[in-house]
């Protein structure tokens, strides 16, 4: 009952509404009214002069009040001069005159203009209580569209981001570094780590103390603190030992990190995906290959590093062009293949022994 009760009070004032803004926006309608209502109310002081002589002029503040608040100030303003004049000249002894017979008179007359001033100022604040009202809805319900679109474009960002991991297999993580914390976004990170969803995230202490593989953890550190220093995305490739049963994986790590305001790493967003099924020994290449094109680019000369032979990676050093003008970056795709494939140290040094 209160619910339909609220519902017709609000249907109403819409309507009201909606008059009241066609009265505003056109002129003649406003004025229109507002002669209309002070003719109305006149009349009706004029046959019920002998009821209401001891309180003339009470029927004119409500047609005031009315055509101020459906037309404006101005048409408002027409009404209490119109009704001022008429009820001065006809029904303020002495009639048809403009003359003022007692003090009685003008303080009636007084206390009308106060009256109908004080009625204007209060309708005016009204009114402009209720166009700021009505612009903050106005503006509440583009915030409302132009979020509910942000809200469906982020969840169709979401469902993309979402298909495209689970179909690379990607498990997507937040290191909090300062806090030692994390957050795990997805599925495949307890997957890949072997551990029960309803289990805590492994933080990154956790991470170098029990899952990294100890001949590659001085490795993995290298790349995490350069990356860091050199505010680089970091790419590293390293084993773990995955719970519960301690199988060795490789995983591919790649991140990116955020600063705070002193330049301090302050988490490291990333994915990570297990690469053990596949040739551990082309992901270490591929990582080589780009890091010698960089360095090429750098040295103004072109670099081929071939695949080779991909039954190790020390195949990736097999330089074939330019390589007495490379020779000096040479080395630095060494220590690159050296952090990226921890334990292949002496193979590589082997395998370009002499090479230059």
């Amino acid at each position: 009952m209160l619910l339909a009760s609220r519902e017709r009070f609000e249907l109403a004032v819409n309507k009201v509404t909606i008059v009241a803004d066609y009265l505003r926006h056109s002129r003649l309608a406003g004025y229109s009214l507002a002669f209309g209502l002070s003719s109305g109310a006149f009349l009706i002081e004029w046959i019920f002069d002998s009821v209401l002589r001891t309180a003339p002029f009470l029927s004119f503040f409500p047609a005031i009040a009315l055509s101020a608040l459906l037309g404006g100030w101005r048409p408002g303003l027409f009404s209490a001069v119109i009704l001022a004049l008429l009820g001065w000249y006809l029904i303020i002894p002495p009639k048809y005159s403009f003359a003022v017979a007692t003090l009685q008179d003008g303080v009636l007359l007084f206390f009308y203009c106060f009256a109908s001033g004080l009625t204007l100022l209060i309708v005016i604040l009204l009114d402009r209580m209720r166009s700021q009202a009505s612009a903050a809805h106005h503006r509440a319900e583009i915030i409302a569209a132009e979020l509910a679109k942000r809200e469906a474009e982020l969840k169709i960002s979401q469902d993309r981001l979402r298909a495209a991991t689970d179909a690379a297999a990607l498990g997507i993580f937040e290191w909090q570094i300062k806090a030692d914390a994390a957050r795990w976004e997805n599925l495949w990170m307890y997957k890949i780590f072997g551990i029960d969803k309803s289990e805590t995230p492994v933080n990154l202490s956790e991470f170098k103390k029990e899952y990294v593989h100890p001949d590659d953890a001085a490795g993995f550190e290298a790349n995490f603190a350069q990356a860091a220093k050199t505010r680089r995305l970091l790419h590293t490739v390293c084993r773990i030992r995955r719970r519960p049963d301690g199988a060795e994986r490789w995983i591919e790590i790649q991140g990116c990190y955020d600063y705070n305001c002193a330049g301090e790493a302050e988490r490291l967003n990333g994915v990570i995906r297990d690469i053990s099924g596949e040739d551990i020994s082309q992901s270490g290449l591929l990582a080589m290959k780009r890091r010698a094109y960089e360095l090429s680019l750098a040295a103004g000369n072109t670099v081929e590093v071939p695949l080779g032979d991909r039954s190790r990676p020390t195949a990736a050093m097999g330089l074939c062009v330019q390589r007495a003008a490379v020779a000096p970056f040479v080395r630095d795709i060494e220590q690159e293949a050296i952090r990226l494939i921890p334990g292949e140290n002496e193979a590589i040094r082997q395998d370009n022994a002499g090479a230059f």
